[in-house]
């Protein structure tokens, strides 16, 4: 019964929001006004920069890049692009990570099985959300972080701590604000996820550290 009734919730919600906010944030993603996709804008300019051997932190872009160079070098085959068709691109191929974020979860939980028409009228109500249109609209990482840490929890349910506690690393590696998530495996005492979170965490961000030569204000 109770779910349902977050069912209901989450549907009307969805519905309401998307009434009255759903044209313009469809209308932020297609524009080709780049300062409008600010947080990729800055992505772009810093992996631009990273391929002509720039400071990465120094672009001039509206938004100060705060994420690791890790993050940069992940994103840097974007700079091949020019800025409106690689933020497309990175907006597109969000859009499928985020999908398969919630298509994995339900996999897991298996909403389904109480009610089929309720299960994916909720995905389709996240899908189509304002919040997940505006983080495609900005360009933002949200999507790849959620993907981690999906990974995460769904590995740890089928008994594979080492690999849920990598992903937690990664994670943490491309968002340090995102630390605090480490604190799960240390609650629930698995010290083999613990271990490989921190081995995988600091070593790939410290990768990406020496890998762009610079390291300024990455925190963030």
């Amino acid at each position: 019964m109770l779910f349902y009734a977050l069912a209901a919730v989450v549907l009307v919600a969805s519905a309401v929001v998307d009434y009255f906010y759903l044209g313009m944030t469809l209308e932020r993603i297609y524009t080709p006004l780049m300062p409008i996709h600010a947080d990729f804008d800055t992505f772009w300019l810093s992996s631009r920069a990273l391929l002509e051997g720039r400071d990465v932190y120094e672009t001039g872009a509206e938004l100060v890049n705060l994420n690791p160079p890790l993050w940069v070098l992940l994103v840097a085959p974007f700079a091949l692009l020019e800025p409106l068709s690689a933020f497309r691109l990175f907006a597109a191929l969000t859009a499928v990570l985020m999908a398969a974020s919630l298509l994995w979860m339900a996999a897991e939980l298996r909403p389904w099985r109480a009610n089929p028409l309720v299960g994916s009228l909720v995905l389709v109500a996240l899908l189509v959300s304002s919040p997940h249109l505006a983080t495609l609209a900005l360009g933002q990482m949200y999507p790849i972080l959620c993907l981690g840490l999906v990974a995460a929890w769904a590995l740890d349910r089928r008994g594979r701590p080492l690999a849920s506690g990598a992903a937690l690393g990664l994670v943490v590696a491309l968002k340090p604000s995102l630390a605090p998530v480490l604190l799960w495996p240390v609650v629930r005492r698995r010290w083999g996820a613990c271990v490989a979170a921190v081995v995988s965490g600091p070593r790939r961000r410290s990768s990406g550290w020496s890998s762009s030569g610079r390291g300024r204000r990455c925190g963030g």
